[in-house]
């Protein structure tokens, strides 16, 4: 449920970054460069040439474009569609960004039109160049490793192959008014977290390392196939200088001071061009991965928003007037209101991002999913698990309380009563419900995932490979006070298959689809054992068997259950029209 809050902090966080530049300062950002490229930048025009390693490399050259006093003339080349987004693209398209179809044949001309026309720009600026061609991925790796293979070319380990035309054409164009190239290695510490669109809406710094290496271009090679040739070299020592990161923890280069100014927390400069960056976050380099997050994020939160005060103004009036003569009634109304406000993030997942949920159960659970109260207890892989289970219940803040959700802090002392008050008052709860119980404690991880391998070997408990070991106070608590009322435990069990890309907030606001795979297994409440000792152990024995089935899923990619059909209903369509 960790999760959850995010949703109530995309919408007013985004329109915050539309009223300034607030996420500049959302990254730190470590930059290694020799003394002279340090004094140069901002102060002459420059192309830039980077690795592409995440979907906020464009926010990482915006950083250092403020730093160096020239955010507002900072240009990308991008695809031709991104021009035709409603107001950001436009805005790109007056900040003179260049435009490509990804066909040389058709590309040319744009590019050497609209690289002739920066010539008499009137300030010092950056175009940046991802000569990759593509974010860096494994897949790509692997495909980019073959092709070097095929050709005899030296084999890439942290670079992907770099795609030379537009570089060589805008050498050749710009060898008369750009001073220089700026060779930009950009790395994430191996012992750091990833900076992701995610984290930066969910308010969590990250830390990133840029190494910048100025070539006058004045030195550059004088034919299109050398100039291609050095361009595949400085990607080569790149590879090599990558390594040497990931082996010393930094780059050779002196660390230079960058600051994070105070401009970024004040209303938008008045200097037209930076204006509409900061109004316009996504008007940096290569923001065409953000885009559309951006754009669904403001509509789709601001319906959310909106709805979400209309059904808690709702909740209010039936909660003070009705729950006091009715607490059942209470209960159905809302159950209705709050299944209102949840299709929406359903249908987001559902319909706009077209994640697939594969369910495997046996016949019977199946067929009682629904049907009874549940105790579902799941392993916590994703930030977006919560609507993994809404999507199957199909049947934030505010409306959880009234809906009767628990809220624990995190202490047991203070949580015992608050479970067992809160548990109690399901007893008579009118409508089948589901109670989801995250007994891990925590969503898994790589460091928590060896954290928890390290504290199985100091208790002499199996090691765990896909699952962290389950945390069972409240497990307990909950079959000891529910025994009576609730005849299931469902055991949930979620997995994204091994090839295809796990599914994310960020993910489902770009519309872009995955698939989830969800093992369910019913245990009789009557068939679990009596002492909380017991219990505790059950739960203990579930997550290492939950383990193997884990194990056997990635090597087979199926849980081996007959797969149930669970469709995508109509009825969340009809609250997103």
């Amino acid at each position: 449920m960790a999760a959850i809050p995010l949703v109530l902090v995309v919408l007013p966080l985004g329109l915050l970054f539309l009223l300034s530049g607030l996420i500049v300062n959302a990254v730190q950002v470590q930059l290694h460069a020799n003394q002279e490229t340090y004094q140069l930048m901002g102060k002459e025009h420059a192309l830039i040439i980077s690795n592409h390693r995440s979907d906020i490399d464009w926010l990482i050259g915006w950083i250092l474009a403020q730093r160096s006093g020239c955010l507002g003339s900072t240009l990308a080349i991008m695809k031709k569609s991104s021009k035709f987004l409603p107001v950001i693209g436009w805005s790109m398209w007056f900040a003179e960004y260049l435009f490509l179809e990804r066909s040389w044949a058709k590309d040319e001309k744009t590019l050497k039109w609209g690289l002739k026309r920066l010539k008499d720009f009137p300030r010092s600026f950056w175009l940046a160049l991802f000569v990759e061609g593509t974010r860096f991925t494994p897949a790509k790796l692997l495909a980019a490793q073959e092709y070097a293979a095929s050709q005899g070319l030296p084999a890439p380990r942290n670079v992907l192959i770099p795609r030379t035309k537009g570089f060589v054409s805008a050498v050749s164009i710009m060898r008369d008014f750009v001073p220089a190239i700026y060779d930009t290695t950009v790395i994430i510490p191996k012992d750091s977290p990833a900076p992701t669109m995610l984290r930066i809406l969910k308010g969590q710094s990250s830390v990133l390392h840029v190494r910048i290496k100025r070539h006058a271009m004045s030195d550059m090679p004088k034919s299109d196939e050398d100039v291609s040739k050095w361009c595949k070299d400085i990607f080569v020592a790149k590879d090599a200088l990558l390594d040497k990161h990931i082996a010393t923890g930094t780059f050779d280069e002196e660390i230079r001071p960058i600051g994070r100014p105070i401009k970024s927390l004040l209303a938008p400069p008045r200097a037209p061009e930076t204006f509409l960056h900061c109004f316009f976050p996504a008007l940096a380099l290569n923001a065409a991965m953000a885009i559309p997050a951006l754009l669904t994020v403001l509509p789709i939160g601001l319906l959310f928003l909106l709805s979400g005060l209309a059904v808690n103004a709702v909740q209010a009036v039936v909660f003070l007037s009705i729950r006091p003569l009715s607490r059942s009634l209470c209960r159905r109304i809302n159950g209705f209101l709050a299944e209102f406000l949840w299709l929406q993030p359903v249908w987001l997942l559902d319909w706009w991002a077209g994640v697939k949920v594969q369910l495997h159960a046996e016949p019977e659970t199946y067929q009682l999913m629904g049907k009874e109260h549940a105790l579902v207890i799941a392993n916590h892989r994703g930030d977006i698990d919560w609507l993994i289970g809404w999507i199957l219940a199909q049947v934030i803040g505010w409306s959880m309380w009234f809906s009767e959700y628990i809220f624990l802090e995190g202490s047991w002392a203070k949580d015992q009563n608050t479970i067992e008050w809160g548990l109690q008052r399901l007893k008579d709860f009118p409508r089948s419900f589901w109670l989801a119980l995250f007994v891990e404690g925590t969503r898994i991880t790589p460091a928590k995932l060896a954290a928890a391998q390290e504290y199985a070997a100091s208790q002499g408990l199996p090691s765990p490979r896909n699952v962290l070991i389950p945390r069972t106070k409240g497990f307990v608590l909950a079959v000891t006070m529910m025994r009576d009322f609730v005849p299931a435990i469902y055991d949930m069990t979620v997995i994204t298959p091994k090839d295809l890309p796990a599914p994310t907030l960020l993910r489902m606001l770009k519309g872009q689809p995955s698939v989830v795979h969800v093992h369910v297994e019913r245990h009789a409440m009557g068939a679990m054992p009596k002492s909380d000792e017991e219990v505790s152990k059950w739960c203990k024995d579930i997550f290492v068997a939950k383990d193997a089935l884990l194990d056997k899923h990635i090597e087979t990619g199926s849980f081996g259950d007959e797969i149930r059909p669970i469709g995508r209903p109509l009825k969340s369509l009809l609250v997103n029209p």
